[in-house]
C-alpha cells in the first residue's frame, strides 16, 4: 500500500529542504555582503606644519586605503600647461606613472566643519618617475591631507614619504556637495579617488565628506 500525502500537507521531506536552501541562502548572502568600513580615526594634530613628519606618517600608515579597482585611479599625470597639444601652444603630454587610492572611511566624514579639524583622504603611489607640483617622488608614496588652515579655509598639503622632500602646499581646495535630483539628498557609499586632467593641470579629486568631494587644483 502506497502512503501519499493528504491534498494541502507537505511532506516532512520538503520542509527539511526548504529550510535547508533558505539557511544557505543566508549565509551566501552574509559572505559575499561587504563589511562596512571603519571610520577615519581622528588625528592628534590639526596642522601637519606644527608636527614632526614621522607623527604625520606614523598616522598615515595607521590608516587603511582601498586598494580594489575602481575605487581608485591609475595612470600617467600631465606635464606641460595646456592642452590639447594641438592647440595653439598646447604642450600637454603623458608624464609619469602614478596610483591613487582613497582611505575606506573618507566618505564618513560627516561635515566640513570636521573635515576642517585635518584628514588624510587618500594616497598617491608614484611608480616610474618624479612629479613634484603634487609632491610625488619616484618609488615614492605621497598622503594627501585636507585642512582648513588655506587663506580660503580649505587647503591640501601633500606629505611625501621621504623625509628629504618638503611637504607641498595647494591652497586651491574646492569643496562640491554631491548633486540632488528632485529635492533628494545624496550621499556616498564608499571612498573613491581619481586624477583629473584639465586644459591647464593635473588635478586631485576624491571623496571627502559624506555628502561631498574635494578637488584639489
Amino acid at each position: 500500500m502506497v502512503i501519499t500525502a493528504e491534498r494541502g500537507h507537505v511532506s516532512l521531506g520538503v520542509v527539511v529542504l526548504v529550510v535547508l536552501l533558505a539557511a544557505a541562502l543566508f549565509l551566501c548572502l552574509t559572505c559575499a555582503r561587504p563589511s562596512e568600513p571603519a571610520a577615519t580615526p581622528a588625528p592628534r594634530f590639526s596642522d601637519p606644519d606644527s608636527v614632526s613628519r614621522d607623527s604625520i606618517l606614523a598616522y598615515a600608515r595607521s590608516l587603511v586605503f582601498d586598494t580594489n579597482y575602481g575605487a581608485g585611479d591609475r595612470q600617467r599625470l600631465m606635464v606641460g600647461t595646456t592642452c590639447p597639444p594641438w592647440v595653439t601652444g598646447g604642450d600637454c603630454t603623458y608624464g609619469p606613472l602614478a596610483e591613487i587610492q582613497p582611505q575606506v572611511g573618507s566618505y564618513r566624514i560627516p561635515d566640513s566643519a570636521t573635515l576642517a579639524a585635518g584628514w588624510i583622504i587618500a594616497r598617491i603611489i608614484t611608480v616610474d618617475s618624479q612629479y613634484p607640483k603634487l609632491g610625488l617622488w619616484a618609488g615614492d608614496t605621497t598622503y594627501w591631507w585636507v585642512d582648513g588652515h588655506g587663506p580660503a579655509q580649505l587647503r591640501s598639503v601633500l606629505v611625501p614619504s621621504d623625509t628629504a622632500r618638503a611637504l607641498v602646499h595647494r591652497d586651491t581646495l574646492e569643496l562640491h556637495p554631491v548633486s540632488a535630483i528632485g529635492g533628494n539628498k545624496y550621499e556616498w557609499r564608499q571612498a573613491i579617488a581619481r586624477f583629473q586632467w584639465t586644459d591647464t593641470d593635473e588635478q586631485l579629486w576624491g571623496t571627502c565628506t559624506n555628502g561631498a568631494c574635494c578637488k584639489l587644483k
